[in-house]
């Protein structure tokens, strides 16, 4: 093998290299290993490690003019505005943060496997010349294959409760409108909060989402709620505990 297919052959393996360095010191070869990693890291430019070598051991290499094609602006920007149309379309009309009860639950499900994706798709990209691009891929198959996995499993323990989320906006409305009070013990009696103002957000199979201006509090229910009715005595259940 020549010196540029011992090189090719070591990328991605720093003790392999510094072995293969050290044989041609001891064989008096160092010149022919400096010019077999000039060669080497033209022909992989985006290779982190080849560029660590060339700057320990002082080695010029050809600066390369960037040319419009190499400009990573384009990719960038494109996936900024896909994964922002993504995000506002798994939003559903309601604020786009990571939070149960806040946001819609596919999007604080998948926001971050779809941040993720982005964020290889984007180094695919720029590193599309490297080997690193079928380590891209492999993690990507990985972030997809763990986000299935979160969303089946949610998925099966919401599944039960259509009938809560259907009635979760008429329980938040009559909660903040017609029991305030509640609502206020919820927070400053069973969860140490202090202020008033406490509004409820959120109600779910585990529990309810309360929020007072910046500050939020979760209330857990005692027994899992999956209708409407369920939830009501749960409600009740805690009130009265609140003002017993």
């Amino acid at each position: 093998m020549t010196m540029n297919d011992n090189i090719a052959a070591a990328i991605g393996d720093p003790a392999g290299l510094e072995r293969l360095y050290r044989n041609a010191q001891a064989e008096g070869n160092e010149a022919s290993f400096k010019e077999a990693l000039r060669e080497s890291v033209a022909a992989h430019p985006g290779d982190v490690l080849l560029l660590a070598w060339v700057h320990r051991l002082d080695v010029a290499v050809a600066e390369k003019e960037e040319a419009a094609g190499d400009r990573h602006w384009l990719p960038l920007i494109g996936g900024s505005v896909v994964l922002g149309v993504m995000s506002a379309l798994l939003a559903g009309g309601k604020p786009p943060v990571p939070a149960p009860g806040e946001a819609s639950t596919v999007f604080w499900v998948s926001w971050g496997p779809l941040m993720a994706l982005g964020l290889l798709a984007y180094l695919a990209w720029v590193q599309r010349a490297t080997e690193n691009v079928k380590r891209y891929a492999v993690a990507a198959v990985a972030v997809v294959a763990l986000a299935l996995y979160v969303g089946l499993v949610f998925g099966g323990r919401t599944g039960d409760a259509a009938d809560l989320v259907a009635a979760e906006a008429e329980i938040v409305s009559h909660m903040n409108a017609d029991h305030g009070d509640a609502v206020q013990l919820y927070a400053t009696r069973l969860l140490a909060r202090s202020g008033k103002g406490w509004l409820l957000t959120g109600v779910d199979p585990e529990g309810a989402d309360l929020r007072r201006g910046g500050e939020v509090a979760r209330l857990a229910f005692d027994q899992r709620a999956t209708t409407a009715e369920q939830a009501r005595v749960e409600l009740v259940r805690l009130v009265k505990r609140a003002r017993g």
